[in-house]
């Protein structure tokens, strides 16, 4: 037991003496400041996780574009090929006629197994007129080519009759 009471004497001596040197008294008083800030904010800090609900599609939406819902017809390979963003071609019909080159397309938030595209205001219509599931192709993101709706001119036919 002597060496247990020595050993206690030259702890207790040789902190006294180190508390002694102003340069340590400031260290002993900077380690216990940041314990109690530390223990402050986890005491004071929040545990409850939170809870990012999905944003809303129309966030997405720059001035003078239109985000319009559309049906793929390879949706299945393609929504696990991309994220909540993509640009894309979009073909119609089985002859693969395009209607939209490099076009935005993105995931719906609140339903990822449906996709919208932005298109400019003024080619809307000229969309909306190949209604139905498109086939899409992924394009590379970092073109720099513009967007563009495909126009599709209407042939018209001319039929003559005899009148009687």
């Amino acid at each position: 037991m002597p060496s247990m009471i020595s050993r206690l004497k030259f702890a207790r001596e040789y902190s006294v003496l180190w508390l002694r040197k102003p340069q340590n008294r400031i260290l002993l008083i900077a380690m216990a400041a940041m314990l109690v800030i530390i223990g402050f904010v986890k005491l004071h800090s929040s545990t409850e996780p939170t809870v990012v609900s999905p944003s809303s599609a129309d966030t997405y939406i720059p001035e003078g574009f239109v985000l319009v819902p559309i049906e793929i017809q390879n949706s299945e390979s393609f929504s696990s090929l991309i994220g909540d963003f993509a640009v894309v071609d979009l073909f119609r019909g089985p002859h693969s006629q395009p209607v939209g080159r490099r076009l935005k397309m993105l995931r719906a938030p609140l339903n990822p197994q449906q996709f919208a595209v932005l298109v400019p205001e003024a080619e809307v219509s000229s969309l909306l007129q190949n209604a139905g599931a498109f086939w899409v192709a992924i394009q590379n993101p970092n073109m720099t080519k513009d967007s563009e709706i495909a126009k599709h001119s209407k042939k018209s036919r001319i039929e003559y009759f005899e009148e009687k």
